[in-house]
């Protein structure tokens, strides 16, 4: 929903900015959009909870070893000499594996074979 919401907002700068209302010559007003799509990869992402808890490898072991989508939505509103950005990148790293080994996190043990959610 927020997505959504946040492409119209963007479009519809794009048409007023299209127009030639923002962007004319004469005016100290400037705006450009910018949208970016594409894939991120996680490199290294290892965590422990607890004193004694299995230190995790997200990426060998939690299925993070694979491509996340991404998108991004970027204004800059130029005023004169000076520039203000805006971005907006909702990103969600998220996956579900079957544990190969046992997993102790903060005294819980997870036995090997249970289904488990990483964020």
């Amino acid at each position: 929903m927020k997505t959504r919401l946040a492409l119209i907002v963007v479009l519809l700068i794009a048409v007023i900015s299209s127009a030639g209302m923002l962007n004319n010559p004469e005016n100290r007003f400037k705006l450009e959009l910018d949208y970016g799509i594409g894939f991120t990869e996680v490199i290294f992402h290892t965590i422990r909870f607890g004193q004694t808890g299995t230190v995790s490898n997200y990426v060998a072991d939690g299925g993070q070893d694979v491509l996340f989508p991404y998108q991004r939505y970027t204004t800059w509103l130029s005023i004169g000499k000076h520039t203000v950005y805006f971005l907006y990148q909702p990103f969600t790293v998220q996956s579900k594996v079957q544990l190969k080994n046992n997993l102790i996190l903060d005294g819980v043990t997870f036995p090997t074979g249970s289904g488990i959610l990483l964020n």
